[in-house]
């Protein structure tokens, strides 16, 4: 609340909230029209390291992602490939070539800041989708789990169950509805079910899967 809510409200005190944040970090924006351009370029050379060290993490956990989902035989084979140090070498190459992608799209769309915004919007995107699935699997879960009388086993009991999935959920709906009606992120909730669609079907269609819930039924 502190940090992510209270930031969000000196901002939007000190400007307007459609002009902030699209050409330059906000708070470079802020420092720069308060007439305290030293303390604007010190924050540029903050944001520059704090994405640096970002990309280093995802340069590091991207290929070892990859490499598991292949180990599980849900990804190609050839991100099993390690270098004799034992560094994913074909999941590395593969992320770096994401970066120069993105790099490329930057040259070639009119503006940085509504790149900025298209990619931001899908990653919500993915926030969204990855928590609406978190919600309903352990809506999934606790129905089983009742059903079959063994709720003795769950250690840990969510309170508020099920009424905070529902408004969870309807509060994930609300971020999507908003997404919607925003003119930089109008098309991305049409993603959201294209994705959903997208890995349902290569789940239905990946063979090992079929094996799995055979070898789950035959336990």
């Amino acid at each position: 609340m502190l940090f992510y809510i209270g930031t969000m409200v000196v901002l939007m005190t000190l400007s307007p909230w459609n002009e902030v944040g699209l050409n330059a970090s906000p708070f470079v924006q802020i420092f720069e029209s308060i007439g305290i351009p030293a303390v604007a370029h010190i924050l540029n050379f903050v944001v520059l390291i704090s994405a640096l060290s970002v990309y280093n993490s995802v340069m590091y956990s991207n290929p070892r992602f990859l490499y598991g989902l292949a180990k599980a035989k849900n990804a190609p084979k050839m991100f099993l490939r390690l270098s004799k140090h034992g560094v994913p070498v074909v999941g590395t190459l593969f992320t770096a070539g994401l970066t120069l992608f993105i790099v490329f799209l930057s040259l070639i769309y009119p503006s940085a800041g509504e790149l900025f915004m298209l990619l931001l919007s899908y990653f919500v995107a993915g926030i969204l989708m990855c928590w609406a699935t978190i919600i309903l699997t352990h809506l999934k879960f606790r129905q089983k789990m009742e059903r079959e009388g063994r709720m003795a086993e769950v250690k840990f009991k969510s309170i508020g169950y099920p009424i905070v999935n529902y408004i969870s959920l309807a509060c994930l709906f609300g971020v999507a509805v908003i997404m919607w009606f925003t003119e930089s992120m109008h098309n991305v909730p049409y993603a959201i079910p294209v994705w959903f669609a997208i890995l349902y079907g290569t789940y239905k269609l990946n063979p090992n899967n079929k094996d799995r819930k055979q070898l789950h039924e035959e336990v």
